[in-house]
């Protein structure tokens, strides 16, 4: 079972996550990417480190903190070809801290499995408190909430599929867009730019939501980088 440290006060803040940021690499040639709100490696906030499948550690590891010796706070497994990952997550709320494992998968037709949707489901909070689980889908997108990123104009947004939102934008079959990503450029090495929009921005989702969010959009682009033989996973 992935490890998870639940004694570091990340866990405990409603949004960890702030509502823009970049991922970008470590210094030149670097193994290691930073996740902040400017590319810097003075405004970095957690460390993500990456692992080929001959490795004992998740494909993808996301630390809580700035350098990757900080504890785990959630991980990802490539899956066989790239068609699905395995998220270790931080618990849900309750008197056991044991992690949980969420799946995500692309709904896959003819082509490239990045052409089409990655779904997964989780947990979420409801207007009363409880928790209900949801189904969420990262589409392709060339719309104007991805190019508002100000990246490539090709990305991904994250769409609530079984609520009908009211808090930001919506996709062209009424749903709610609630985060997006794109990459920084042509190079997929120098990262992306992630956006939570609507009510994925200021925490109502749960944190476990925002971890997943976060940790499938760097699923899609470390696969995105073993597509194109441009990554060591």
């Amino acid at each position: 079972m992935f490890q998870y440290n639940h004694h570091n006060n990340v866990t405990t803040t409603t949004n960890q996550f702030p509502p823009f940021f970049n991922v970008y690499r470590d210094g030149w040639g670097s193994k290691r990417y930073l996740l902040g709100p400017q590319s810097s490696k003075s405004a970095a906030l957690y460390a993500v480190s990456l692992h080929s499948a001959l490795s004992s550690q998740p494909s993808i590891v996301l630390h809580a903190g700035p350098t990757t010796s900080s504890p785990s706070l959630a991980g990802a497994k490539m899956g066989t070809f790239g068609r699905k990952t395995v998220v270790s997550l931080p618990p849900s709320p309750g008197p056991s801290w044991t992690s949980s494992e969420e799946e995500a998968h692309w709904n896959r037709g003819a082509g490239l499995y990045s052409h089409h949707p990655l779904i997964f489901s989780i947990e979420v909070r409801s207007s009363d408190g409880q928790l209900r689980r949801e189904e969420f889908e990262w589409r392709r997108s060339s719309g104007d909430v991805v190019a508002a990123l100000g990246g490539r104009s090709v990305g991904y947004k994250l769409v609530r599929c079984t609520s009908v939102g009211t808090m930001g934008p919506t996709s062209s079959d009424g749903k709610e867009i609630v985060a997006v990503w794109a990459l920084h450029g042509i190079r997929l090495h120098q990262g992306f730019r992630f956006q939570f929009l609507g009510s994925g921005v200021d925490g109502a989702l749960g944190e476990r939501w925002s971890t997943m969010a976060v940790m499938t959009a760097l699923y899609m682009w470390c696969y995105l980088r073993r597509a194109s033989g441009n990554a060591a996973i």
